[in-house]
């Protein structure tokens, strides 16, 4: 999921910094992207109060959670539209969704 989600950002970010525009449904997805992961996310946190542990090379799940976190915040935006996909954002969007699917495609190759 997080392959081909990181792909699809990455395409919404290369579409919009090339000053094409992107279809509306796209808003639609990143505001159920953002609401699941946000919902998903919390649901962590309150489960995993006090608890610390490290994922993949070595980072602590607080890191995690709240990387999650601030992109679901931000994809809901972006879905309704309050935050406009310019040139910074567009940016972003390449390179989470980049890093976000090279980081798992490499986890999947080394386990």
């Amino acid at each position: 999921i997080h392959i081909v989600f990181g792909l699809w950002l990455a395409y919404i970010g290369y579409k919009r910094i090339m000053k094409q525009p992107i279809k509306k449904y796209n808003y639609y997805i990143l505001i159920g992207l953002g609401s699941i992961v946000t919902l998903y996310f919390i649901h962590l946190l309150y489960k995993n109060i006090g608890k610390s542990w490290n994922y993949a090379f070595g980072i602590p799940n607080y890191v995690i959670f709240l990387t999650h976190l601030i992109n679901a915040i931000l994809f809901i935006g972006i879905g309704l539209r309050y935050i406009d996909i310019g040139d910074i954002i567009s940016l972003y969007l390449i390179i989470s969704g980049s890093l976000a699917g090279l980081y798992h495609a490499h986890l999947m190759y080394i386990h």
